[in-house]
């Protein structure tokens, strides 16, 4: 196996997502919108769950995590832990966090970036997806039985892997 290279689209897909970040805490609300206590209070909690969740995962990946969507030459493939319900949880996680900020503050400006967010993971993923299925042999099987962001109901009460 050749060593693990940066390709130019790996760079873009991390450098995108460090731009939505920044753009999402930095970029002033244009519209805002009312929020009652408990919505902002409910809003905050999502947000503290994707944290957990992308904490959770990333404890799950171990020495296999990676911001790039190439897989690193010695990782493994994961299905343990957060990853037997969803293969991409990080990116779960992450649009969890900022919907629940975005609510919480009541930004129409965030929610617009957490919407493109959901969407640009949505293709790094697939992208992702095309590396992985060349590395692991059992991607695909376990692409059957995990969520991409959500778990497959099959999968939550299941016993079998």
């Amino acid at each position: 196996m050749k060593n693990f290279q940066v390709t130019f689209k790996d760079t873009v897909f991390v450098l995108v997502q460090l731009v939505l970040l920044v753009l999402f805490f930095t970029l002033p609300g244009w519209r805002h919108f009312y929020v009652r206590y408990t919505v902002m209070v409910v809003g905050w909690i999502v947000a503290i769950s994707g944290v957990l969740i992308i904490t959770w995962a990333s404890i799950n990946l171990g020495r296999s995590i990676s911001p790039f969507p190439t897989p690193l030459e010695k990782a493994t493939l994961v299905t343990n832990g957060v990853f037997r319900y969803i293969r991409h949880p990080i990116y779960t996680g992450f649009i969890i966090f900022l919907a629940g900020i975005a609510v919480a503050t009541g930004s129409l400006t965030r929610i617009g970036i957490t919407l493109f967010s959901a969407l640009f993971f949505s293709v790094k993923a697939s992208y992702e997806e095309k590396k992985l299925l060349k590395k692991y042999p059992g991607y695909s099987h376990y692409k059957e039985r995990a969520g991409r962001f959500i778990p497959k109901l099959k999968s939550l009460f299941s016993d079998n892997d």
